[in-house]
């Protein structure tokens, strides 16, 4: 005697489906749930049956269609980047070696505001320390001055001789503190303003840096950018743009701004003289898991939506490059169809043919219906023993 068994991956628990017709006397000794099914439910041919039981273990539910307003979409690509102000470029105050404060610096390490993340040392250059060489000079102005000032009082020097020995010594002051500034025993220290994270490396620990030349970068991530890169032949579509929803690179979630206390900043009115894109900027919260420099896929939303069908992505499953969905048709049976697919917005899709208003579309345990109608391809179950 042979018999049909739905593989165990399908449910997870070694689930057997009821997918075939039943056009011949079955005699299978303790095929009980199956005989109840048959005896239940009227099958056609392809219609999966699922028992109680089995449709609370693949955790099977439904959605009823209705007709409901869909907005104008416009699907684009797009990145996602720190937004203005949220990100320090931490530079060095001298040239000579950096080193950093810690081994354990990476991308991506918690930075405290105030807290020195690299110092650099002049005391191997050739030349001399500028720290060094800033003092002395702050010294020599400064017994020049005082010596001027005594001389002005016996009118040795006169008063604008006296004037510009203050000069030199003010510049010499202010040249020796700027330059002593974040001045440790180790070399010239790099000091983060804000706290956050570290962006970016941009320099490697032993290298030789001039003064002024970036060490790393650190963002607060507060909040985000998304820059959403429209062709400029459909950049009349954005005029009425109100929101966006996007899927970053490497993930399938799709994020609403709406939630992330997002607004558009920036629409370009015009384009630059040979480009093929225009950048449409939106701010919003960063909720925590989001890594700016990622790209995404964005879904542009606009004003002015009709009335459609649509299902949420979850129901539409694909094979062999043909999108279907799955309807129950009674409880605890569900039927293929196949469906001809329209516009998106990220969450949902319009469905142009294959359903109607009214039917209950699966949107959870999809898969599970669709490994199952794949054993529908099996021939029934043979009376040879």
């Amino acid at each position: 005697m042979k018999k049909l068994f739905i593989p165990l991956a399908i449910l997870g628990l070694g689930i057997g489906l009821c997918a075939c017709g039943h056009g011949g006397e079955a005699h299978h000794d303790g095929d009980e749930n199956h005989g109840k099914a048959a005896d239940e439910h009227d099958e056609h041919d392809g219609e999966i049956v699922l028992n109680d039981h089995q449709r609370r273990a693949a955790d099977i539910q439904t959605l009823t269609l209705r007709l409901s307003v869909f907005n104008a979409t416009l699907p684009v690509a797009g990145r996602i980047r720190s937004a203005v102000g949220d990100e320090q470029t931490l530079t060095a105050l001298q040239s000579g070696i950096v080193r950093f404060a810690s081994v354990n610096l990476a991308e991506g390490a918690a930075i405290r505001a105030g807290q020195t993340v690299a110092v650099v040392s002049a005391d191997a250059l050739p030349e001399a320390n500028p720290v060094a060489v800033a003092k002395a000079e702050y010294e020599a102005a400064k017994a020049e001055m005082e010596r001027a000032e005594s001389l002005l009082a016996d009118r040795i020097v006169s008063e604008k001789e006296y004037v510009q020995v203050r000069l030199q010594f003010e510049k010499a002051r202010l040249a020796y503190e700027a330059a002593s500034r974040h001045q440790t025993a180790g070399g010239k220290a790099v000091v983060a303003q804000k706290a956050g994270f570290v962006k970016s490396l941009l320099v490697k620990d032993g290298q030789y840096v001039d003064v002024g030349t970036p060490v790393m970068v650190v963002t607060a991530c507060r909040r985000l950018q998304l820059c959403a890169d429209v062709p400029v032949d459909r950049l009349a579509e954005t005029v009425g743009l109100k929101s966006a929803r996007f899927r970053p690179a490497g993930t399938e979630r799709v994020y609403s701004l709406e939630a992330m206390n997002g607004r558009l900043v920036g629409r370009p009115s015009s384009v630059a003289e040979g480009s093929a894109y225009a950048t449409v900027t939106f701010e919003m919260d960063n909720v925590g898991d989001i890594v700016p420099g990622t790209f995404a896929d964005v879904w542009l939303l606009s004003d002015g939506g009709t009335e459609a069908l649509a299902v949420p992505l979850a129901a539409i499953s694909e094979e062999a490059g043909v999108k279907v969905a799955f309807v129950e048709t009674h409880p605890g049976a569900y039927e293929r169809r196949e469906v001809v697919l329209g516009r998106s917005d990220g969450e949902r899709i319009e469905v142009k043919n294959g359903l109607k208003a009214g039917d209950k579309v699966v949107v959870k345990g999809v898969t599970t219906l669709r490994l199952a109608a794949q054993q529908t391809a099996i021939p029934a179950h043979s009376h040879n023993h």
